[in-house]
């Protein structure tokens, strides 16, 4: 088995740029070492050579479509609704790190202002020095849970509890 593990080391270093493997069957070693260096493998019966076209166009919508799902998530800056009406979620850490120049408080106050929300879960890798007084200030209540060393939960409660308010935005 070693030596046909070592084969196919030395087949993948010889295709060098080539990061696609099209074969008629591809198990057991040779697809083992082939993931684990990053091949995307694909199997097909008949001439591979007649599948190729094919399978780079598959590839390339596939990335595509990764590049934008990517970009849409990276794009939003604000808390994303979870499944409980009037509860939100967000990581203010990705968000910054995805979106750098951006403050916390650019992100987080125009939600806390406008937004009917009954529970905000902001994750975060420090408290922001702003959010006590402006969290008294809108008459709401918070509680904070450390995670890990360097990450907190911020939990921020809204007082006001109209449903129709939650249900019409």
């Amino acid at each position: 088995m070693g030596a046909v593990r070592e084969k196919m080391l030395m087949i993948t270093e010889d295709l060098g740029d080539c990061s696609i493997f099209l074969g008629k069957r591809v198990d057991g070693i040779p697809y083992s070492v082939l993931k684990k260096s990053g091949f995307v493998i694909a199997e097909a019966d008949g001439n591979p050579e007649e599948f190729l076209d094919e399978l780079m166009e598959m590839i390339i919508e596939s990335k595509e479509k990764e590049a934008k799902r990517r970009k849409a998530q990276d794009t939003v800056i604000e808390p994303i609704a979870l499944e409980k009406q009037g509860e939100y979620f967000i990581n203010l850490e990705r968000v910054q790190n995805n979106n750098p120049g951006i403050s916390s408080k650019k992100i987080l106050q125009p939600f806390l202002k406008n937004k009917p929300f009954r529970e905000l879960k902001i994750v975060c890798n420090h408290i922001p020095k702003w959010i006590e007084n402006e969290l008294m200030t809108l008459g709401m209540k918070f509680e904070v849970k450390k995670l890990t060393e360097g990450e907190f939960e911020v939990k921020v409660y809204n007082q006001f509890n109209d449903e129709k308010t939650l249900v019409n935005r």
